[in-house]
């Protein structure tokens, strides 16, 4: 189990839920129209495999730490490393959200005074 402290924030989520939800649709537009015209965008990065990303996303250090949750997905297999680079770049974007996570915990400590 993955410890509270180590746990994506509200924030974070839904930043990275923001980001996999574009290149879920991003696959989708990319794909042969005439081949999948019938298949959902979700299909391309179900809902379930972006949970288990965002729950499992502090275990995750490499591409081959994805290839548990996409055994199944033939959709997604083949863009594996392209979803790998776009999850590297999450930290990056982290770190403003986790300054204010900062400044918010020290705030509230200072109302509890």
């Amino acid at each position: 189990m993955i410890p509270m402290s180590d746990r994506l924030t509200d924030d974070m989520r839904s930043l990275t839920m923001e980001c996999l939800i574009g290149f879920q649709t991003k696959l989708w537009h990319a794909a042969d129209e005439i081949e999948y015209s019938i298949v959902p965008p979700v299909t391309f990065l179900p809902d379930n495999i972006i949970k288990t990303i965002l729950d499992n996303y502090v275990l995750l250090c490499s591409a081959a730490d994805l290839d548990p949750f996409l055994k199944n997905e033939s959709y997604l297999k083949p863009h594996c490393d392209t979803l790998w680079q776009l999850i590297s770049t999450f930290e990056r974007d982290f770190i403003p959200l986790q300054e204010k996570a900062k400044l918010d915990k020290a705030a509230a400590k200072k109302i509890k005074r």
